[in-house]
């Protein structure tokens, strides 16, 4: 599942524990101001990925009329934590928890 918080504020809030290691890890800066996604494992990110983010262009959200989807070959486990050895850590962090938080602006 992905979460949304409006802003760090937003996010304190509800989690002040991850709030504190995001801060922690990240500095005070304007992206406190910004929006802030939350996944709550590495899974929910690399499926996110796979249907709205980086692969949504392959069309792998519909019905492939009897033939195998192939998602269901996918080890989203290893698919997510290979993005996160590729991903950009200025709009991403990945909390000791497991969790995966993203910004549009940057850290």
């Amino acid at each position: 599942m992905c979460e949304y918080y409006k802003n760090f504020t937003d996010l304190l809030e509800q989690h002040k524990k991850l709030a504190y290691e995001l801060l922690h890890d990240k500095g005070t800066g304007q992206w406190q101001t910004e929006e802030i996604y939350c996944y709550d494992d590495i899974e929910t990110f690399a499926e996110y990925e796979l249907f709205d983010g980086w692969y949504a262009d392959l069309n792998l959200d519909r019905h492939f009329n009897g033939a195998p989807n192939p998602v269901h070959f996918i080890d989203l486990f290893e698919l997510g934590h290979a993005l996160v050895r590729s991903w950009d850590e200025s709009c991403y962090f990945k909390s000791h928890n497991g969790k995966v938080l993203q910004t549009n602006v940057g850290w």
